[in-house]
């Protein structure tokens, strides 16, 4: 049986999803070790300008679950300045160099646009 505490959450999930499209169950999730292993930290959208925010121990991000309807831009700086790694689909591991590269990041639901694009951020 629903309390009336229970009943209130699960109307505004289904007044956000009816108001916005957002599915309030999609999230991003960031994880310490390849092929989705390790230390979990989960995104909503929004800006990450600090790895502290990522709220993962070692700041340090192997691959990266990414939703339908998500893009991800990852930056070398904080503040999200900078060229960004943009991702639209699941990493299952980025390469060993990308070790605690990743300083911000920026998470953008985009519903009902398919995307599936992964740039590389322009060589130095």
């Amino acid at each position: 049986m629903c309390n009336v505490g229970n009943m209130k959450l699960i109307l505004l999930n289904i007044l956000m999803f009816v108001a916005t499209g957002f599915d309030t169950e999609a999230q991003v999730v960031l994880y310490t070790k390849c092929n989705y292993k390790g230390e979990t930290s989960v995104l909503r959208p929004g800006n990450y300008s600090d790895p502290s925010q990522f709220r993962l121990s070692n700041k340090s991000i192997a691959s990266l679950m990414v939703p339908a309807g998500f893009v991800v831009e990852l930056y070398t700086d904080t503040a999200l300045i900078g060229q960004p790694f943009i991702v639209s689909a699941s990493v299952s591991c980025f390469p060993p160099q990308w070790e605690n590269l990743v300083k911000s990041i920026k998470v953008i639901y985009q519903p009902g646009k398919p995307v599936a694009y992964y740039r590389r951020p322009a060589a130095n």
